[in-house]
This record gives C-alpha cells, sequence and structure tokens, in this order.
C-alpha cells in the first residue's frame, strides 16, 4: 500500500459517517503527515506501518466524534478545530524550513563573496609587496644619503 492507496482507503473508512468536510481535514492531515515523516527521512512503507491499519485510524475518529457530540453539540467542530491546528503547525514547519533554506543560502553566498574578495586581495598583494618593499628600500637609501 502506498499513501494515496492509505488516504483513499481512510475517506472510504470515514465516509457515511462524517462530514466530507472533516473527511477531507482528516484526509489533508495524514497526507501532511505522510509527506513530513518521508522529508525527515523516513521511508514511506515505515510511516504507513506506524500509522497501522486506515480502517482502525477512521473507527477511532468515529469513536472521538461520537463521543465529542455525545458530550456537548460543538464536538465535532472542536475535533476538527484540532486537527486544523494541527494542519497549521505543519504549515508553519514547512515555513520555518524555507526560512533556514534561505538562511543558509544567503551564508554560503557571503562565504563566497568573501572569499573572492580576499582571493583578488592575495593576489594584489603577491604583485604589490614587492613593489612597496622597494619603495621603502628606496626611501630608506635616499634618507641615508642625505645624511651623509
Amino acid at each position: 500500500m502506498n499513501r494515496y492507496e492509505f488516504v483513499e482507503e481512510l475517506r472510504k473508512a470515514l465516509s457515511g459517517s462524517l462530514s466530507a468536510n472533516e473527511i477531507d481535514g482528516h484526509a489533508r492531515y495524514y497526507e501532511e503527515y505522510i509527506d513530513m515523516q518521508i522529508r525527515k527521512g523516513k521511508m514511506e512503507e515505515e510511516v504507513l506501518q506506524e500509522l497501522g491499519n486506515p480502517r482502525l485510524l477512521a473507527k477511532s475518529m468515529i469513536d472521538v466524534s461520537e463521543s465529542k457530540m455525545g458530550n456537548n453539540e460543538d464536538g465535532m467542530a472542536d475535533f476538527t478545530k484540532n486537527n486544523q491546528e494541527n494542519e497549521e503547525g505543519f504549515s508553519y514547519n514547512k515555513m520555518k524550513l524555507k526560512s533556514w533554506f534561505i538562511v543558509g543560502f544567503i551564508i554560503v553566498i557571503l562565504l563566497i563573496v568573501f572569499g573572492l574578495i580576499f582571493s583578488v586581495i592575495a593576489i594584489l598583494l603577491k604583485f604589490f609587496f614587492p613593489l612597496i618593499l622597494l619603495i621603502l628600500v628606496v626611501k630608506m637609501i635616499s634618507k641615508i644619503n642625505k645624511r651623509l
């Protein structure tokens, strides 16, 4: 089973028990979760194995939804709100990752620029250092000749 089959099976198991909006929210959550775990270096099969059977997950979601509905009228809304907060967490992690990538890219560019500047200075010093030494020696000789 791949991630697409997993999410599709989850959708089928949830259909009829939850609203289409809630099903979409749960499906997006697990798609994002699987993608995030893969970006962290896990294999798709490993992530799916950790999640388990999508039908059992759906059963748990339905049970939680039904128990919340029994406790208060807004139980479904609370469950969906919690799910959306998790989705926002994934978006925040993506944004955070992009920010680090940009910072790293800027640092690399600055290192390259400074490296080029210092390379040019080193090359110029190879030519100008002997010239500066020669000028200093000539000035010293001229001062010595003036004293004599």
